[in-house]
């Protein structure tokens, strides 16, 4: 699958995660942060090259230092999709002994960059199949977290922008002799 396709955006800066941006439940770590391991306030950063690699480095509740290095063109599981980080992942098998039958199981994780500049993870799993190998059922469950992109990135860009347009816009530009 092709991957550097010009349609990746660029999700490198620093962020802050806040308990109160996490929606729906998930025990299944987010495969590009796992914020189930994350304390309130935590840090996250992430660096990029263009489409080939993006890297998030965190410090989880137990103090070790996490980096997650995710290389699209090398696995499968992640691609660029529409501008966002796409990764899925689906799971075919029989069931324990306990409860034998045939599951399929989809985990679907997205990762877009806000136009506030806020990352937004979304994660679907979908798991359908035949318990007993005669009774279906199907199962989903979503979830989402916002990382909030921390003050001193926001102030920084802020000043960037301000920097390189100083007149407001809809402002005259009147000059003095």
């Amino acid at each position: 699958m092709p991957v550097g396709n010009g349609m990746s955006v660029d999700l490198s800066g620093r962020y802050t995660l806040l308990k109160s941006d996490l929606k729906g439940l998930s025990r299944w770590g987010h495969p590009f942060v796992n914020c189930n391991m994350l304390t309130e306030g935590s840090e996250v950063t992430v660096t990029q090259d263009g489409d080939h690699q993006v890297v998030f480095s965190c410090t989880w509740t137990n103090g070790f230092h996490k980096v997650n290095e995710i290389r699209p063109e090398k696995n499968g599981d992640f691609r660029w999709l529409d501008g966002c980080l796409l990764y899925t992942n689906k799971k075919s098998g029989i069931g324990a002994a306990i409860l034998p039958g045939i599951r399929t199981l989809i985990r679907e994780s997205r990762l877009t960059k806000r136009q506030n500049g806020d990352l937004q993870i979304d994660y679907t799993q979908r798991e359908k199949g035949l318990a007993l190998f005669l009774v279906p059922f199907q199962d989903s469950q979503k979830s989402s977290v916002v990382l909030r992109r921390s003050e001193e990135e926001y102030i920084e860009a802020l000043i960037r922008l301000i920097l390189q347009d100083p007149q407001p816009h809809g402002m005259p530009t009147t000059r003095r002799p």
